[in-house]
């Protein structure tokens, strides 16, 4: 509980299992815990390894310690600082930077409503598991916790409770392997580039079996989005692109470890320098763009590598208009593979930004990507490809439909991507195919508790003609 006045609460009285119902902060400001993030024992443990005892209350010093409501409230207007377009400047948003491309600036959707909270962040510090089979029969606490974590969140309920677990399990220690491979770069070690192996193959084969709860998972909002779990869930995307796209096993293989290994770079630089914000100096920003440099450089020391793969981690930034990073190639000098990894890039640069920074509602930003595909920034086949991977609104994501009544994502409809297959929220178990149905989606339900927000109309035209029946 809240101490009186204070507005502080020792960590040994938060519930373990319950969402946070407000933010929490150190002595000096930073956040530590965002509100609706599951208290874990392992979040817990996280703080106390730091010397945390004592958390200060944030954006809601009223609010006692345990589940967060989901009731409804009205709406919320706010506001983002991202730059205006025609600025050489990056919105305030994850690593993995979208090849040059000018973000745009989002407006608040005056129409915000309120659902259920987020999921459980999946913190770093959770996995287990070594470089071996990934899929192993016998998991460990933290894996156990993670495929229960999983379990928990609705984006992934109507899937197979046995596919989950392995998911859960498989997610963890990919982690683990990202962490231990990288940690031996940055130490100037050799790392050989078949640990990656346990991962791709894994991925692979559960993509190969169902993809939607894959990506379903892939895509699960992440509070506390650490450089490692950006790494696995560009390789997941892109695995799952690759395999829509039909291309050779070698060359999905290439593209897997591109998009697992191309921000390896980044953990060289201080936490603070991992992620572009709109604070960043010049200098920063200017450092920040060499680290596909870096990761090309890196794979000189890595064993197993080949030519290609280091031409895939240095484009991925490279747009195909010439206005990428670093080295302003354009057309056909970036390799097909690149053009692939920047849409998906791009893709989760806006919808999975890191902590504190707005998110794209997931339709806004695949009507950029058109709209991108326009304007002679990305290859039109890699984002088709993408659309109908994750569709225009991602499983898991929240819309309404033409009835007025709310449904959750559940299934992909390859082409259709207009069209997926819902579950009524209002009916659990009710499934709806919107193809082969009258209802149709109207809009998307924005989640202010991912800080999810609209882009500008003059962003999203192109999206319009989709979302209609």
């Amino acid at each position: 509980m809240v101490k009186g006045s204070q507005n502080t609460v020792s960590i040994g009285e938060l519930r373990i299992g319950s969402l946070a119902s407000t933010s929490y902060c150190d002595a000096k400001g930073l956040l530590l815990i965002a509100k609706g993030v599951m208290i874990t024992p392992t979040l817990v443990e996280k703080l106390r390894r730091h010397g945390v005892e004592t958390l200060h209350v944030g954006l809601a010093p009223s609010s006692a310690v345990g589940t967060a409501s989901a009731s409804e409230t009205g709406s919320d207007r706010r506001t983002v600082p991202l730059p205006k377009v025609g600025e050489d400047r990056r919105p305030p948003q994850k690593p993995r930077r979208a090849a040059g491309a000018k973000i745009p600036p989002t407006e608040a959707n005056p129409r915000v409503e309120r659902r259920s909270p987020p999921r459980a962040a999946s913190s770093s510090d959770q996995r287990s598991g070594g470089v071996g089979d990934l899929q192993g029969s016998t998991p460990s606490e933290s894996e156990t916790q993670g495929a229960v974590s999983f379990e928990l969140q609705p984006a992934l309920r109507c899937y197979s409770p046995q596919k989950i677990q392995r998911l859960a399990r498989l997610h963890l220690r990919s982690l683990e392997t990202v962490d231990r491979i990288a940690q031996t770069l940055v130490e100037g070690r050799p790392a050989e580039l078949q640990a990656t192996d346990p991962v791709i193959d894994g991925y692979t084969k559960e993509l190969a079996d169902d993809p939607d709860p894959v990506i379903a998972g892939a895509l699960l909002y992440e509070a506390n989005l650490d450089l490692a779990t950006r790494c696995l869930q560009f390789s997941t995307l892109a695995l799952a692109v690759g395999l829509r796209m039909e291309i050779s096993s070698h060359s999905l293989r290439e593209l897997g470890r591109a998009a697992l290994i191309h921000d390896w770079g980044l953990f060289e630089l201080p936490p603070d320098r991992r992620f572009p914000h709109h604070k960043m100096t010049d200098a920063m920003r200017q450092e920040y763009q060499q680290h596909p440099l870096v990761a090309e450089a890196m794979m000189q020391s890595i064993r197993g590598s080949t030519f290609t793969l280091a031409v895939l981690v240095a484009q991925v930034h490279e747009l195909m208009n010439g206005t990428g990073f670093p080295r302003r190639i354009r057309g056909d000098a970036i390799h097909p593979l690149s053009r692939v990894l920047c849409v998906i890039d791009t893709y989760l640069t806006l919808t999975s930004p890191p902590q504190g920074h707005p998110r794209i509602v997931p339709c806004d930003a695949i009507a950029f990507l058109l709209n991108g595909v326009k304007t002679g920034q990305y290859a039109p086949t890699a984002v088709a490809s993408l659309l109908e991977t994750v569709t225009l609104y991602p499983i898991g994501s929240l819309v309404e439909l033409s009835d007025a009544t709310r449904a959750r994502v559940v299934r992909s409809n390859g082409r259709d991507y207009g069209y997926p297959i819902v579950e009524r929220i209002d009916d659990p178990g009710a499934m709806i195919n919107l193809k082969e149905h009258s209802l149709f989606v109207t809009r998307p339900v924005l989640l202010p508790e991912q800080n999810e927000v609209r882009l500008p109309d003059a962003y999203t035209d192109l999206s319009s003609s989709l979302r209609q029946p």
